[in-house]
């Protein structure tokens, strides 16, 4: 089945420090190949697996793509 949607297991996430958060990408009704991105990398990075690590306080919208759809989380580093 072709992938039709993606969605996170949530929209925001909060980060202490250099810590990390895991997010989830749920596809339906197929499963593909899903690629992260972090938008401000210098604020927090992401995994191949979808492992938030934060770098510096501020904020970065992560998203999540699959088959040219998106689903995003705006995490925030404090």
């Amino acid at each position: 089945n072709v992938v039709e949607s993606i969605k996170l297991n949530t929209a925001t996430a909060t980060v202490a420090g250099t810590g990390t958060v895991q997010l989830y990408a749920y596809t339906a009704p197929g499963t593909g190949t899903v690629t992260w991105t972090s938008a401000t990398t210098s604020k927090a990075t992401v995994s191949s697996t979808g492992l938030v690590t934060g770098v510096t306080s501020g904020s970065s919208v992560i998203t999540a793509t699959c088959n040219g759809k998106t689903a995003s989380c705006t995490v925030t580093v404090t």
